[in-house]
């Protein structure tokens, strides 16, 4: 990959939070194209490879999520909401060893991961885990989350397995 100046590295940061606001506004196809121009200017903007990623997940493209998933962990490997991004791509394609293998590098990768834990505990309920995921729901707790919101999901989750 090509050298990144700083003046493309700001530019590529304002179209980025154009493509966050975009995306809260559930315009996906417009925060799609915000990530795309802020990759063009910086293509080692991991970030933006898992917002765009997020954003393609959420219109149902999951192939191209994947590959946005897969592009941001190859620029940094040590960026953990790649993996819980892919973890949660993985489990909605029933890859369901790969989901666990990505969750468990997120939380590895950064020990205080509360969505992370939320995510794998989700994945635990539907795999009749529960005392794992009681576990992860513990400790998402532990670093920010809301109980009565992540039990209620839980609740939700037992119902359709």
């Amino acid at each position: 990959m090509r050298e990144v100046s700083e003046d493309d590295k700001v530019e590529a940061e304002k179209h980025f939070e154009a493509g966050e606001a975009l995306y809260e506004q559930g315009a996906l196809g417009m925060a799609i194209s915000k990530y795309e121009k802020a990759l063009a200017l910086n293509p080692r903007y991991t970030h933006a490879y898992v917002n765009k990623g997020n954003a393609l997940r959420k219109l149902g493209w999951f192939a191209f999520a994947l590959k946005d998933y897969n592009t941001a962990i190859e620029v940094d490997p040590e960026y953990a909401p790649s993996y819980n991004s892919r973890g949660n791509i993985h489990n909605d394609l029933g890859l369901l060893i790969n989901a666990r293998r990505d969750y468990d590098m997120a939380i590895k990768l950064d020990p205080q991961f509360a969505e992370a834990y939320a995510n794998r505990a989700f994945f635990n309920t539907m795999q009749r885990r529960d005392d794992e995921a009681k576990e992860d729901i513990n400790r998402a707790v532990e670093f920010g989350m809301d109980r009565i919101i992540l039990e209620h999901e839980v609740d939700r989750l037992k119902t359709l397995r």
